[in-house]
């Protein structure tokens, strides 16, 4: 980049917070983030860093995003250890383009994303859990979904 254009100059602010409820043997957390970036404009299949025009200084925008997911857990008091849960993941891709729709076209950050997982677990000691998790996203064809089985370990 050009001496004008020190990166320094380009940051990222992120706000997030998060609540907890519980109740008996349920559990309901939620969180919500949000991004917003200023950022040069780049194009990996034009030219690379765009610049004003007849001008050396970059052309910059800001990008952002939010990000939300709500988890509902249950522990069933006939077997103590155990849990079932659910999470609901969104992903919003706020801004477009920040060029000339004449020159370059829309062209989109990003698709916005939704995920549901579900997951079983137990605990075998105060220290080893054992889960076992499914999730899928948009566009809920079964192309993202994913499945785990994990054994957990902390000390």
């Amino acid at each position: 980049l050009r001496y004008d254009n020190a990166l320094e100059q380009y940051r990222q602010t992120l706000v997030g917070t998060d609540i907890r409820f519980g109740l008996g043997f349920w559990e309901v957390i939620g969180e919500v983030i949000y991004s917003r970036w200023h950022v040069p404009a780049y194009l990996e299949n034009q030219s690379g860093f765009v610049f004003e025009p007849g001008s050396n200084k970059l052309r910059n925008y800001d990008l952002s995003n939010i990000g939300m997911n709500i988890d509902v857990r249950f522990e069933p008091p006939f077997l103590t250890g155990s849990y079932f849960a659910l999470r609901f993941d969104h992903l919003n891709f706020i801004e477009k383009s920040p060029f000339d729709q004449n020159q370059y076209g829309t062209i989109d950050w990003d698709k916005d994303k939704y995920r549901v997982s579900g997951a079983l677990g137990y605990k075998l000691s105060r220290n080893v859990e054992v889960k076992i998790l499914a999730s899928e996203q948009t566009p809920f064809d079964s192309s993202l979904f994913t499945f785990r089985a994990l054994l957990t370990a902390f000390f």
